[in-house]
């Protein structure tokens, strides 16, 4: 069946790529992932479980439908692009999800500085791993924990700007620095998953529209707030803002900083969710030593607070990731470790985690827009909130992922 649903998808996807290419300035890209999964997890968090991937042994000896992802855009002309991205899962519940639509328009000139602009609603421009179409990994099926959570609970509403110093008129630099800034609205609930559900790593990208489910902790019984939570909410009507710099060499090395807070009221409560207040602090770097090394890494460390002495979390997370590529074939791995530190103290909402993880992956491309992947995690985690239903705090889990994507 899901095979089925898979290539009548892929079908209609690519009927309507011809269709939109055949007038000039549309475009149309787009991906279709089917994936098979054997994971040694009980019950996954996408189930209310207490496990932090994103398949369990319920979903083994069978196909699934990964994604079915969509980039629909229109081009001005060379400086002005508009772009909306749509991800189709049956997981939890079958649903077509809305991660990115904006305006975007960048400078074209003689001088030494560039600027672009975005409206509407998009990724902030943070991740070194998930830099693919539709803001996917090039290295692994599954992203970090941080770029898993980046996917699930945060994205920008509003308008974002970027300036580009790329050196002399006619003595191009090899150094480029660039400052970003932006403001936002709509993320005043980010901190929730992190904070009830911790950590986690899989490739799922929540929509603008869509929810996640939150296992019923004492907390979230005893405030009675909504068993899905919604990601994407505007609350108290404050605008949040982030900025960074970065720092580029010769298109072999790049650093960046990256400085966010939502500025959400966490003593708001609105259609069953809270104000979450949450701020983080980003560093990260993308190394090409060689042409065919990659070198990769971020570490992020934040706070997050939902009305002020109930929740209180402090937390981080780092990756290093290396991969080798060689004609169609690449090799990955990535180790990673991730903390949260329940500063609030409150017995009844336990947050305190301590984890690691490690992945292995390898991909192969095949002809035009075909790619198979193989991937292996190992995922530790020691989560107190497992204590609130009488499972034991640690837990290790592994995942055995095979992916084939078409690309169009």
């Amino acid at each position: 069946m899901v095979r089925l649903l898979s290539l009548a998808a892929l079908l209609a996807v690519s009927v309507s790529a011809r269709a939109a290419t055949e007038e000039p300035g549309f475009f149309t890209h787009g991906l279709t992932d089917v994936q098979y999964a054997w994971s040694d997890s009980e019950q996954s968090w996408l189930k209310r479980g207490p496990d932090k991937l994103r398949f369990d042994e319920t979903d083994q000896d069978e196909l699934q439908l990964g994604r079915l992802g969509l980039e629909l855009g229109y081009a001005f002309d060379l400086q002005s692009v508009l772009k909306l991205e749509a991800n189709y899962y049956l997981d939890p519940d079958s649903s077509l999800e809305l991660t990115e639509a904006y305006f975007q328009h960048r400078t074209l000139g003689a001088g030494s500085w560039r600027s672009r602009y975005k409206l509407g609603v998009f990724y902030p421009a943070i991740s070194m791993e998930n830099t693919g179409p539709l803001w996917t990994s090039p290295y692994t099926i599954s992203s970090s924990a941080i770029n898993t959570w980046l996917g699930e609970e945060l994205r920008a509403v509003g308008a974002e700007g970027r300036w580009t110093w790329i050196g002399d008129e006619y003595n191009r630099s090899k150094h480029r620095f660039s400052l970003f800034a932006a403001m936002f609205c709509c993320n005043d609930t980010l901190g929730a998953m992190i904070s009830w559900r911790g950590w986690s790593i899989h490739d799922r990208q929540t929509g603008v529209n869509g929810t996640l489910p939150i296992r019923e902790l004492p907390a979230i019984v005893y405030a009675d707030h909504s068993r899905e939570f919604e990601p994407f909410m505007e609350i108290d009507d404050r605008v949040g803002f982030y900025g960074g710099m970065e720092w580029d060499y010769a298109r072999r090395l790049k650093l960046q900083f990256v400085y966010y807070d939502n500025r959400a009221d966490d003593t708001i409560r609105q259609d069953d969710q809270f104000g979450w207040r949450t701020k983080f602090g980003q560093l990260g770097f993308h190394w090409q030593p060689a042409d065919s090394w990659d070198l990769l890494g971020q570490f992020m460390r934040g706070r997050t607070i939902m009305v002020e002495d109930v929740v209180i979390n402090d937390f981080e997370s780092g990756y290093l990731l290396v991969a080798k590529s060689w004609g169609p074939h690449r090799l990955a791995a990535r180790v990673e470790y991730f903390r949260i530190i329940d500063v609030d103290g409150n017995s009844f909402d336990l947050n305190r985690e301590d984890g690691d993880s490690q992945t292995l992956s390898y991909s192969r491309l095949f002809g035009r827009g075909w790619k198979l992947s193989l991937e292996a995690t190992r995922f530790f985690s020691d989560y107190a909130a497992r204590s609130h239903f009488g499972e034991t705090e640690r837990r290790t889990e592994h995942e055995l992922l095979v992916s084939l994507r078409y690309y169009f």
